[in-house]
């Protein structure tokens, strides 16, 4: 037999070692199928440290009502824990309370806690079901990370804030509904989560940087509260195949959708005035976007390697061609240039080796360098204004080179390269 200290054979070690490393007294033990079931009637305090691969074989811990408080780490690491009770008094859930509680099967946790602290079930792999009260404001980073089995949980309404990585690596829960009354969609706060239905409820208002940053999601509704979307919000959503912006949505952030390389369909609705730099950066399958009349600006790089997206319109409202707006779109056949841009920045087109006809208008006074380089299959430009006007252009020496033999049609005749 084992003698270690820290296996225990019979009620009376068990309550000795918990009264020691919890401080706490034990008002019932029973033995069980697989283990002790203990009840414990005070509240219980923090522990000072992390209890690693412990032996005790508590699986079920009943709290009474009248406990209001259970600090920090009180059961880390009960690695046998299946069932815990909580009382209708709770108020307070510590930190790491229950990390690593890996046999640990299903929460309820009562109206009354209104805060969940960061690793709080951190790592409860077999948890499947979490039920939070109504009272609940904040779950705090990493709650519920690496908890791999659960399917179930519900975000109650007036939950306010989440902390970044709360429910990474979730790889079972298939749907989640962000409430209304989460105005602001924090940092990273649902960054790596693996739901594949996430609903963003009518009255959120802000989704923050990285809020959704290597979900699994394949497909979300932005509801037409949001008026934010910040830096690399969604971006690496690997499996998210199509997007709406709503017209209310007054700021996006950089890369926000960049990276996402299974979307296909983009559609941003008039309302809508900037597109920021690397905004779909790398989206190799995106097929189809439709840029609303009213946009004004474009960033950097903001359409960079889209292999697969086949047409371009710039609305009349943009002014500017930034610097490899739509670089490497290998499958680019066809670029239309609204009336209203008057340059075309450097590396604009590069590489687009599959462009064929683009449509400049009169408005344009400069294309600079390396704007259409290498788009071998370039055989017309369809310019809005007369040959003069092409001639006084300012266009950098190197605008075209490595591109196709193409010819410029003026609307009183036909330059060649």
């Amino acid at each position: 037999m084992n003698s270690q200290e820290d296996d225990f054979f019979d009620e009376a070690k068990l309550v000795a070692a918990l009264r020691e490393r919890m401080k706490v007294e034990i008002s019932c033990v029973q033995k069980v199928d697989g283990g002790y079931r203990i009840v414990i009637a005070q509240d219980i305090p923090d522990r000072d440290s992390l209890w690693y691969r412990n032996n005790i074989n508590v699986v079920e811990v009943v709290i009474e009502e009248g406990v209001k408080s259970i600090g920090d780490k009180a059961f880390c690491f009960f690695e046998a824990l299946k069932h815990v009770t909580f009382p209708q008094s709770l108020k307070k859930i510590g930190a790491n309370a229950f990390r690593q509680c890996e046999a640990l099967r299903e929460i309820v946790i009562p109206d009354g806690v209104t805060t969940l602290p960061k690793e709080a079930f951190y790592r409860c792999c077999n948890m499947t079901s979490a039920t939070l009260p109504a009272t609940l404001k904040k779950i705090s980073q990493n709650a519920f990370r690496g908890c791999s089995s659960l399917e179930s949980i519900n975000l109650p309404d007036g939950l306010s804030s989440v902390g970044r990585y709360a429910f990474d690596d979730c790889k079972k829960l298939k749907r989640l509904v962000i409430p209304r009354g989460m105005k602001s969609i924090g940092y990273r706060a649902f960054e790596g989560m693996c739901v594949e239905d996430c609903v963003i409820s009518a009255g959120v208002t802000s989704i923050g940087k990285e809020a959704f940053r290597r979900c699994k999601i394949d497909s979300i509704d932005i509801p037409s509260s949001v008026t934010s979307i910040g830096d690399d919000a969604f971006c690496s959503c690997k499996e998210l195949s199509s997007v709406t912006i709503p017209g209310s949505v007054a700021f996006i952030g950089k890369g926000a959708f960049g990276w996402c390389s299974q979307l296909t369909d983009v559609v941003i609705l008039p309302g809508v005035k900037r597109i920021p730099d690397n905004c779909f950066f790398f989206c190799r399958e995106l097929r189809r976007i439709k840029l609303p009349d009213g946009l004004t600006s474009i960033g950097e790089w903001a359409f960079s390697r889209c292999y697969r997206l086949t047409e371009l319109v710039i609305p009349s409202s943009v002014d500017v061609i930034p610097e490899g707006m739509a670089s490497y779109c290998g499958g680019l056949k066809y670029v239309l240039i609204g009336d209203g841009v008057k340059e075309i920045g450097r590396d604009a087109f590069e590489y687009c080796e599959e462009l064929a006809m683009v449509t400049i208008p009169q408005s344009v006074k400069s294309i600079a360098f390396d704007s259409f380089c290498n788009c071998k299959s370039l055989t017309a430009i369809i310019y809005a204004g007369t040959m003069e006007q092409w001639v006084a252009m300012e266009r950098n020496k190197d605008w075209a080179r490595g591109s196709g033999n193409f010819s410029i049609s003026c609307v009183d005749g036909v330059i060649d390269k």
